[in-house]
């Protein structure tokens, strides 16, 4: 009776797992042939999944920009958005990010698709306002924390052992905080895995680990089938157009384009900021906002340590990064009491970071105090954009 029922239970474990694997090659088969659009879209199926990404590496004329929330400025003419798919030089740029998807985050995202991604040509935008001294919040962790990136980077053979115990010590502690904030995060599997891949760093392996691996990896499988359904529906409502073909463009030109649209569309206040901008969340408040950054700093940040963790990934995908060491407004930060002195330091700290790193990086941190270089008081402007536009084109085609 006892070898029925165990000959019965295998047979049962056995069919689910046939059942899960066919559903898996259908769902794979079912995604859709990439879509230049979609890539450009500001959604959080590239920061939560795996599916975009992958079909988007498959593209040999794609490059990939891992940013925040200056991903989701499309009001500004100058955006990659805008711009790549009004001007078509070649290649698609497929825009990877949402607001505080922070070193941590693309960390994870890179973690989790480092096959697809590797040696692709990826640009990482690093964003001021998230060198906090706690880095990432853990609501914002939370928000944009993948449980199947996650799982796929502790899976993968290709992970060296220190990057996935800082990756599950990070994730450990963003989960405890955000529970002793808010209430229980969920993603119990991550937290638990989380736990064992630490205890699997002592000397004696956790039993627990090595018996759940199996189970991870199913759970993994069942989320990349979600994630096949609904990366299909994303690509499947954006269209693969094409800008006007480009031989010869001419930056300055656009430049001085960018230079008037911008003082159009913020001439309600002094410091070139966008006017809806300006409106909504300063305009009858200014005076109270005066000095009110003067206790800010971004000297001592975990930030900094998930940006170095960010380029020790690079280097095991081998990626081609570039990194854009993008300014704080400078009038507004003035204007606010966060001191020139101050910035200069936290520029320091990350050009010390980049160089010794050996990557290659565009440093805009000279540009604080020009006009229309950001749009408003933290995100890449008018200007802005025109620079990194370039740097991208320049970036694509440096080994061609």
């Amino acid at each position: 009776m006892m070898k029925r029922t165990i000959f019965s239970t295998l047979c049962s474990i056995l069919a689910v797992v046939v059942i899960v694997a066919v559903v898996l090659s259908i769902s794979n088969a079912a995604v859709p042939e990439y879509t230049s659009l979609s890539g450009y879209e500001y959604t959080g199926e590239k920061v939560k999944g795996e599916a975009i990404i992958r079909s988007a590496a498959e593209e040999d004329d794609t490059i990939f920009l891992f940013g925040s929330s200056e991903l989701s400025t499309t009001m500004i003419k100058s955006h990659p958005a805008n711009f790549f798919t009004e001007y078509d030089f070649g290649f698609d740029v497929c825009t990877v990010g949402r607001g505080s998807s922070q070193s941590l985050i693309h960390a994870l995202i890179l973690a989790g698709n480092g096959e697809s991604l590797r040696g692709k040509k990826v640009v990482f935008m690093i964003s001021p306002q998230h060198f906090v001294e706690d880095g990432i919040a853990p609501d914002m962790f939370v928000a944009n924390f993948s449980e199947q990136q996650y799982l796929d980077a502790m899976m993968s053979d290709e992970l060296v052992e220190e990057s996935k115990l800082f990756l599950s010590t990070r994730v450990r502690d963003c989960f405890d905080l955000y529970e002793s904030e808010y209430e229980d995060p969920g993603f119990e599997s991550s937290r638990r895995l989380a736990k064992q891949v630490l205890n699997n760093g002592t000397d004696i392996p956790a039993v627990g680990y090595l018996l759940m691996k199996p189970y991870y990896a199913f759970e993994s499988v069942l989320y990349t089938i979600r994630d096949n359904v609904t990366a299909s529906k994303v690509i499947k409502g954006f269209e693969d157009v094409k800008g006007t073909a480009v031989t010869d463009f001419d930056w300055d030109t656009y430049r001085q384009e960018m230079i008037g649209l911008g003082a159009v569309e913020s001439d309600n206040n002094e410091f070139g900021i966008l006017n809806d901008y300006y409106n909504t969340n300063i305009g009858k408040k200014l005076a109270r906002m005066e000095n009110k950054d003067a206790d800010l700093s971004y000297s001592v940040s975990q930030e900094y340590e998930d940006l170095q963790n960010l380029i020790w990934l690079c280097d095991t995908f081998e990626i081609d990064a570039l990194f854009v060491h993008t300014p704080l407004h400078g009038a507004w930060s003035d204007y606010c009491g966060f001191t020139a002195d101050e910035r200069l330091e936290y520029y320091d700290n990350v050009r010390a970071i980049l160089d010794e790193s050996g990557y290659d990086y565009l440093d805009l941190t000279a540009k604080e105090y020009d006009s229309y270089y950001l749009c408003d008081v933290m995100h890449i402007g008018w200007l802005g954009w025109v620079d990194i536009n370039e740097a991208i084109c320049e970036f694509y085609y440096e080994d061609k």
